[in-house]
């Protein structure tokens, strides 16, 4: 069934994902396992070299790395459904897919997105009351349907040129403010390279009086990564 397809789906990327963190391990490692013959690699502390001591990073540096790391495995958390989101649009840029198909890949993405990563609205705040107005087992599905609401926001609103990449934009502008307040240095990194991107990319799609029309058009694989990303960042800044 559908929850026998996201385990599948989620082991192949996991391992895609382990080789391209360690390829040189997971080599080395089926080259041992293939032939006992084979010839070992070169140790690095070669008996005839003096040794090199590594020199320490200072603090500063060690805590650039740190976030680096964190912002990736931020970022690898959700990756998952960022995937099937751009594949959704994509078939459907290459050829117009039937609504069912095209809305089961968007509940598909937004589904991984919500298990596999985490990504999960749990309450509404204190919504009209005093008290904490929590979802119980309602989180799962109105994420889904707020994930793929905004992803067909996003889609619908991508009509003129640069109008989608503005609205993201300026939505990850806040995004970012909020999550550096309040001290969340992984995803205010990943919300800024998002914003790299999108701002990069309106330079070629939007409108300007002394460039004429766009020349790079997103189409539903990019109108439909982008409502994720939103739908994303505001779950998890919640």
């Amino acid at each position: 069934g559908l929850a026998a397809a996201v385990e599948n789906l989620h082991l192949a990327l996991q391992v895609v994902r382990g080789f391209r963190e360690r390829p040189l391990e997971l080599l080395l490692a089926h080259g041992a396992g293939a032939g006992g013959d084979r010839e070992q690699p070169a140790r690095l502390d070669h008996p005839h070299r003096p040794q090199v001591e590594v020199p320490v990073l200072p603090e500063r540096a060690r805590d650039r790395r740190a976030v680096g790391r964190e912002a990736g495995r931020v970022a690898d958390d959700d990756v998952e459904g960022a995937f099937l989101a751009l594949i959704g649009g994509a078939l459907d840029d290459r050829g117009e897919l039937r609504i069912t198909l095209k809305f089961g890949f968007q509940i598909f993405a937004a589904a991984v997105l919500a298990t596999w990563g985490g990504t999960v609205l749990t309450h509404f705040g204190n919504l009209m009351t005093g008290n904490l107005f929590t979802l119980g087992r309602w989180s799962l599905p109105l994420t889904i349907v707020c994930i793929v609401g905004l992803m067909n926001a996003i889609n619908m609103s991508d009509g003129l040129d640069g109008l989608a990449g503005s609205l993201v934009l300026a939505a990850c502008l806040g995004f970012g403010y909020a999550a550096g307040a309040g001290g969340d240095a992984a995803m205010f990194t990943v919300i800024c390279l998002a914003a790299g991107a999108i701002a990069a990319f309106l330079v070629y799609n939007a409108r300007s009086p002394w460039g004429g029309s766009a020349s790079v058009y997103m189409g539903d694989a990019g109108s439909l990564l982008l409502g994720l990303l939103v739908g994303w960042f505001a779950i998890r800044l919640a």
